[in-house]
Parts: C-alpha cells; structure tokens; sequence
C-alpha cells in the first residue's frame, strides 16, 4: 500500500537523522551541507556546500549571513541584548525598514504582520538585486526583553518558493556558540531561565533510538516516530505518522470501522490541523504556507506515486491554553484501493512569545 511505503520512508528519514548517527559521527549527517563555525567562533551552522559564510559584531549583539555563490540567495540571523525597554517589534521593524531603504531605494515592503502584543512582526518585500533581478524577502522580528532576535532569507523572486526550504533549513540550525555568555544573558532576561536548556541522552523504550532532550522534557520514541516536550507542552518537537481513512468505494465495505481518523484526502497542512484538532488544540492560523516541490518529487519517485509536500509556520493555541507557533514540513498522499492514507509530519513548536529565543535549542535537539 501506498501509505506503507511512506511509513517505511518515515523510517529510513529517522535513521538518517536519529542520534545514534550523532552519536557516531558527531554532527548530523546532512549529506548536501557543510558544518561549519564562523571565524569568530560565535556561530556554528550547517550552510549547502558552496555557500559563504560572513558575520558581524555589534556593541550589543552578532549577526551571521549565509549566501549563495551567485549572492541571489541569502539568510541570516541577528541576536541582540540589552535593547531600548521602550522598543516593540512594531517600531523596531520600522526603523530597520526605514535605515534600509536609505541604502536600497528599490526597498518594496509588500505586507507585514504582527502579533497583538506587538513583540512579532514578518515583514515580506521585494527590491532590486544585481543585474535588476528581482528579489523576493521575509524578515521576522522576535521581541523578548531585554533581548531581540531577527532572523531572514531572500531568493530571486522568480526561485522564492523553490529555495525556501534551503533557507529555512540554514536559518533552523545556526547557534550561537558563545554558550557562557548566552546563558548569562538568558539568566538576566527571565530569572535563572536559561535559552539553551541542559540536554541529556534519552533511549526509546524499544532502543531503535538515543535522542538529545532538553533536562526535564517528555519524550515518546518507539516504530520510527518520536515526540518530545516540556512539561506544559507549550514547545517540542514531532516526527510521527498520522492515519487517516475516506469513504470506502468498495461495495459492502466499511471504511468507518477502520480504526483511523474519517476524512477524504486533503493537503499535508490542512490534515496536520485537523490531526491537531483532536489532541485539543484550537485557533489554528497559518502564518506561511509553501509547496515543496522537491520533497515531493523526492517522495513521489520513492513510493513510486503521486505524494504531496508542504511546509507552514502556523500559530495555536495547545491543548492546556498556551499560544504556540510551529515549523512544519508535512508530506502525504492520496488514499490507496482500500481508501487509506495519512501523512508523516515533521516540526517543532514553542510559545509564541518565545519562538524566536527557542529556534536555537529546538531544532538542534531532535
């Protein structure tokens, strides 16, 4: 069945990317990107083979920007301490567009978003890049006093949703590496609360895999998926396999006493919600959506059909109250001759006022 071959894909993904091959080598094994720790010693990222890497010191922060060979293509990420009490994520994305605009006069701001309590704001824009290609660009704009975290990416307008993945993927694993000076400023910035969480080794109850959780943290690890999250449920992170199953086709045949969640097929995110739905969680909004093409053609030549793949930042609130924003890559596929399908959803989450502070530890963790 289709959706078997998924659930072996599911399989193999977390092989790859299990800590038992982090134990034995070191550093995840992403087989098109370089590790690599910048000049200054200040970050360590995994950037695609070929791409540069620059960064810069400010009096109250750093800043590191991976780009392209071609420089069509770029992401960065700006962590800053100490900023003005009396800035918000409104006014700071403002003054930045502001400043920036004075060196690019081509500066588009096409839509901004924030949040109500004005400490996130995505800002999407367009602009001249070299030899008039145009650009396409998001920036995000992460409030948490007395610190600031702005992370971004822009691509030619015309490779935007094909290079996102990449970008997202860059900007998901940079850390910062200072690790005694930025748990000194997550000590000052709430109590003794610290960023980067002490992490242990953890075994799933089968031993199939070892996984990196934060000290204190919930992990479900057994049949190739794995679910972790703090106490309160309000971050985490997700590789799992959902089943679903539609109306039977078949003459005398039941679908509905099947032991699945009743739905006809509906695309990766959508069913990502409506699986989330079920576990409590509430006021589902999707912030950003994308088609990724690759993953799907990747998926679609490995169970030799048609396989569907997105990827969505998507706002809630969790089962226990607390707003929450999650990364998702989803992929899924229409139902088989026995009408099942479900889909494979891989991500992480945390508070929605501390998504930006958690990028950091969330990814690198899982």
């Amino acid at each position: 069945m289709f959706f078997r071959h998924l659930s072996l894909l599911a399989a193999l993904l977390t092989f790859i990317f299990s800590p038992q091959s982090l134990h034995a080598q070191g550093k995840p094994d992403f087989s098109n990107y370089d590790y690599c720790v910048t000049e200054d010693g200040a970050f360590g990222l995994y950037k695609p083979k070929g791409w540069k890497v620059t960064t810069q010191q400010y009096p109250n922060g750093r800043l590191v920007f991976v780009t392209n060979p071609q420089d069509l293509c770029f992401a960065s990420w700006l962590f800053l301490e100490n900023i003005n009490p009396k800035e918000d994520s409104v006014s700071f994305a403002g003054s930045t567009l502001k400043n920036v605009s004075k060196q690019m006069p081509t500066l588009k701001p096409l839509e901004s978003r924030s949040t109500r309590d004005r400490m996130q704001t995505v800002v999407k824009y367009q602009r001249s890049g070299p030899k008039d290609t145009l650009m396409e660009g998001k920036y995000s704009f992460n409030i948490k006093h007395p610190t600031a975290v702005v992370f971004g990416y822009e691509a030619a307008a015309n490779q935007f949703k094909e290079m996102l993945p990449t970008l997202l993927t860059i900007i998901a694993n940079i850390t910062l590496l200072d690790d005694q000076a930025y748990r000194k400023q997550a000590s000052q910035a709430k109590g003794t609360e610290s960023i980067v969480p002490p992490m242990r080794e953890v075994s799933a109850r089968n031993n199939t895999c070892r996984l990196l959780v934060p000290e204190g943290w919930n992990l479900i690890a057994e049949k190739g998926a794995a679910v972790c999250s703090s106490p309160d449920e309000s971050a985490g992170y997700i590789f799992t396999v959902v089943n679903f199953v539609a109306r039977s086709r078949i003459p005398y045949f039941d679908s509905s006493k099947i032991p699945r969640l009743q739905y006809e097929y509906i695309r990766p995110i959508d069913a990502l919600i409506v699986a989330a739905r079920q576990t409590g969680s509430s006021n589902h909004k999707v912030l950003e959506r994308h088609a990724n093409p690759k993953k799907a053609m990747k998926g679609s030549m490995f169970t030799n059909r048609q396989v569907d793949a997105e990827t969505a930042l998507i706002s809630y609130k969790n089962r226990k109250g607390v707003p929450c924003i999650g990364y998702y890559d989803v992929v899924g596929g229409p139902p088989d001759n026995a009408r099942q399908w479900g889909i494979i959803p891989m991500g992480f989450w945390a508070p929605e006022s501390r998504f930006g502070r958690f990028l950091p530890s969330l990814p690198s963790s899982g």
